[in-house]
């Protein structure tokens, strides 16, 4: 499997996001946000983002649908209600569709979401079950 890593766009610019991914030699950016957009960093949005990667030469490929961070009841996000969802068919074929990604993707894979501390973010979750053999 090739190396997959998480990076967080936090309040980076563009400029330094993606220099950040090319001194790390990621050659693909798989966006795991629920909403891929931003109000107050509007290079992040879905399409801006993926064209300034694209334009970088890096790959783009959203997937929240599959292993973003849903919305509890109460319209918030937490790491409890991710914990949750990992149970979901829909988790579980994320995961397996991110593997074979992986798999057939040469260099790094970075996972991107908002946080920057990957300890506050569910892509931490992903990662530890991209690395466990039971999945």
């Amino acid at each position: 499997m090739s190396a997959a890593i998480g990076i967080g766009t936090s309040n980076l610019s563009i400029e330094a996001y993606i220099s950040k991914l090319q001194d790390l030699a990621v050659h693909t950016v798989v966006d795991v946000r629920a909403q891929p957009f931003s109000r107050f960093r509007p290079h992040f949005n879905r399409e801006r983002f993926g064209l300034a990667l694209k334009s970088a030469g890096i790959r783009y490929i959203w997937m929240g649908d599959k292993l973003g961070n849903p919305k509890d009841e109460k319209g918030e996000r937490s790491l409890r209600g991710f914990e949750a969802f990992m149970q979901t068919p829909t988790y579980h074929d994320g995961l397996l569709e991110l593997r074979s990604l992986i798999e057939k993707t040469p260099g790094t894979v970075a996972l991107t979401c908002a946080e920057a501390k990957e300890e506050e973010c569910h892509r931490q979750f992903i990662l530890q079950d991209l690395h466990s053999p039971e999945m």
